[in-house]
């Protein structure tokens, strides 16, 4: 966390180099798997119900930007 922030504010970055805790890539960080397989990051948007607003907006713009290069 960046001082200064407030402990509950959400990072975009600390979220996507945490591990995944569920399913075939467990334990994997979901920048790894958004590289490896967009496919799987796109199904656990539409079908993983735990994830926030702000993790699925994430997920969403780190695969736009794959797209992008």
């Amino acid at each position: 966390m960046r001082e200064g922030r407030s402990p509950f504010e959400f990072e975009p970055d600390e979220f996507l180099n945490s591990s995944i805790k569920f399913g075939k890539y467990k334990d994997w960080s979901w920048l790894d798997v958004v590289y490896h397989d967009p496919d799987y990051i796109e199904w656990c948007i539409e079908n993983i119900g735990k994830l926030t607003k702000e993790e699925k907006n994430t997920l969403t713009e780190a695969i736009e930007s794959l797209d992008e290069r």
